[in-house]
């Protein structure tokens, strides 16, 4: 077994760590963001987030699984198949509103609202 003395093996590392540069710091990831037709952003995970809650329906989600468990995943259509179909299951629902459903979604979360604030 070979023995080396303790200022031996201190010199070696600190010769060995001078040489080195340490990498410089990695710049802080960059947030995707996606504009609205107003012009306001809107950060990629927030809103892929809330689609995929739109998705979860069962009005939407039926007819996407439909297509993802028969066609996708057993092969007989590309992935891109199902991804140009999701803006049709969310539009078709959406284009059905009118405006006394957006009033009652809107009277809805006025009540919540009130009930949260203490305003019943």
């Amino acid at each position: 077994m070979r023995t080396t003395s303790l200022a031996k093996s201190v010199r070696r590392c600190r010769g060995g760590r001078q040489g080195r540069r340490r990498p410089a710091p990695l710049p802080p990831p960059v947030r995707e963001e996606r504009r609205t037709e107003q012009g306001k952003r809107i950060d990629i995970v927030v809103l892929r987030g809330f689609l995929k809650r739109a998705l979860e329906d069962d009005d939407v989600a039926d007819p996407a699984n439909e297509l993802l468990f028969e066609h996708v995943v057993a092969g007989r259509y590309h992935p891109s198949a199902l991804a140009e179909s999701l803006p049709t299951h969310i539009g078709e629902i959406l284009g059905a509103a009118r405006r006394g459903d957006w009033q009652a979604v809107a009277d809805a979360l006025i009540a919540e609202a009130r009930a949260v604030d203490g305003e019943v």
